[in-house]
């Protein structure tokens, strides 16, 4: 993911809750592709994701997306050279970058 020559990766932080997370999108092993695109297309109107939003929104609203869904992911953000990365979590509803290790 880009946007503005910034890069984006995300990471399973929390195997066990990314395995219940999957759960949801899977029928007999295989993708569920109706209820997947159903499921994203609800949860990115409540959380304000829109495909042109500004990157500032969207970011707030994936990182707290992904933590109310308990899905065991979080999102890296990179300079775009990504010679530097930062976890984007949230406080009061702001992104907060914590430096990466």
């Amino acid at each position: 993911m880009t946007a503005s020559g910034t890069q984006y990766m995300m990471v399973i932080d929390d195997p066990i809750k990314f395995a219940a997370f999957t759960e949801h999108f899977l029928s007999n092993g295989q993708i569920d592709q109706k209820y997947t695109d159903l499921y994203g297309n609800t949860n990115y109107k409540i959380y304000n994701i829109k495909e042109n939003g500004l990157s500032a929104n969207n970011e707030v609203g994936f990182v707290k997306f992904l933590s109310d869904q308990k899905s065991g992911l979080k999102i890296l953000k990179g300079s775009n050279k990504s010679n530097n990365w930062e976890e984007l979590g949230l406080k009061d509803g702001n992104i907060i970058p914590k430096p990466c290790n």
